[in-house]
């Protein structure tokens, strides 16, 4: 397979594929100092908050780890440094056992139900007693009751005048944005940074409904998943309720996380590309969809940055070359891919097979979005110099300004 140096100067600049990488470059990296720097600043708040929440009995009894999640930590963050996500990983108590159930055909997959087994321990601690006021009557584990007390810990850290008064955490405050506490984070001179803190519960094995596809590029990693999924604990559930709970009455549903799953996939994911050894542009992709998604503004704001991670996740188990000189050829086929996801309002987990994360898009706001990416899809094969016009920020401004031309109108 040729390699770029060998393409002639007019392949290496014009053509889809040619913007596609100058555009990246450009516009989609994040500046490696910012980053470090922003993380350094973000890391030394969360350090403080989880410190002075250690000096909660039942907290510091259940706290685990940390784990940095989403796309700064999987190096997929495009344009600013100005997002991040930790999962903060807890244990129930000692002495008691948890059974994990996961839903019936019909019930809400990628969801599962948590039951303890409290033994004779249940009164014997504060830690225990704790434990069992955030259970139901039949010992199911309810996850807004572990949300509230995990946030309650957080505003009171905050709230503490040995943080209060403390430097670094002048200009920080609190949101509550279920299933995280959201910190915000507004320092003189820099960019407002965010940053989730999303209580989750630790597991092993492999979750309910679990399945790695076996059409996966990387071989290896289809045969050794199970092993690694047991023995690195790559999943827990978190205080993500179903949408469906309180119509039906059932407010036991945990949102099962594969975060910590997905970030060592994707670490990986370009290492293996066919018979190319040098690897692929799978992540590159992603970082430009992603940033397509910023720079058209409104347009995008039913789709999640998890969508297009299992999209091109998708993509790559559908076809195995993804080399760089192929970035044209897969860029649109993942706004085509995303384009029928859309029509058919289904957009398949890729280690969920049986879980819809398209299930509660409405057929009107999925009909437009799949409209919009067809012709952007359609106008940037015919002429790839419109790939300028999608990714720039003029855009952006574009249809904000139209929006608020359109709300003078209707008033």
């Amino acid at each position: 397979m040729a390699s770029c140096s060998e393409f002639s100067l007019e392949a290496k600049t014009t053509g889809l594929c040619y913007q596609l990488n100058r555009k990246f470059q450009d516009d989609a990296k994040v500046s490696r100092d910012e980053m470090e720097r922003n993380k350094k600043t973000v890391c030394d708040i969360v350090d403080k908050v989880i410190e002075h929440m250690q000096k909660d009995a039942t907290f510091q009894a259940s706290y685990v780890r940390n784990i940095g999640v989403g796309s700064s930590h999987e190096k997929l963050k495009v344009r600013e440094a100005d997002e991040f996500d930790y999962n903060i990983c807890l244990k129930i108590p000692d002495g008691w056992k948890g059974q994990i159930e996961g839903p019936s055909s019909l019930g809400p997959q990628g969801y599962a139900m948590y039951k303890l087994d409290v033994g004779f321990s249940s009164s014997t601690s504060l830690v225990h007693r704790k434990w069992q006021s955030f259970m139901d009557h039949s010992h199911y584990l309810l996850p807004f009751k572990l949300y509230d007390w995990f946030y309650g810990l957080v505003a009171k850290a905050l709230a503490s005048s040995e943080l209060k008064y403390c430097d670094e955490m002048q200009g920080v405050t609190l949101r509550r944005a279920e299933p995280s506490a959201n910190l915000i984070i507004n320092k003189p001179g820099r960019q407002e940074m965010s940053v989730d803190l999303a209580p989750t519960l630790q597991m092993v094995g492999n979750p309910p409904g679990f399945r790695f596809p076996d059409t996966w590029p990387n071989k290896e990693m289809t045969e050794k998943i199970e092993d690694v999924m047991r023995c690195n604990s790559l999943w827990q559930i978190c205080t993500k309720e179903y949408t469906g709970a309180v119509l039906a009455g059932n407010e036991r549903w945990w949102r099962i996380s594969t975060s910590p799953l997905e970030k060592y996939v994707l670490n990986t994911i370009d290492r293996y590309n066919g018979v190319d050894s040098r690897g692929g542009s799978r992540k590159t992709v992603l970082r430009l969809l992603k940033l397509l998604r910023e720079m058209d503004g409104s347009n995008w704001l039913a789709i999640k940055s998890y969508h297009l991670k299992h999209l091109v996740m998708l993509e790559s188990c559908r076809y195995n070359d993804w080399p760089v000189e192929k970035i044209d050829v897969r860029f649109i086929g993942c706004l085509r891919a995303l384009e029928n996801s859309l029509r058919k309002r289904n957009l398949q987990n890729v280690f969920f097979p049986e879980m819809n994360l398209f299930h509660d898009l409405k057929f009107d706001a999925a009909n437009n979005l799949a409209y919009r990416v067809k012709k952007i899809a359609d106008k940037i094969e015919k002429d790839p110099e419109l790939i300028n016009k999608y990714l720039t920020c003029s855009v952006a401004a574009e249809n904000l300004e139209s929006q608020l031309t359109a709300l003078k109108v209707q008033k």
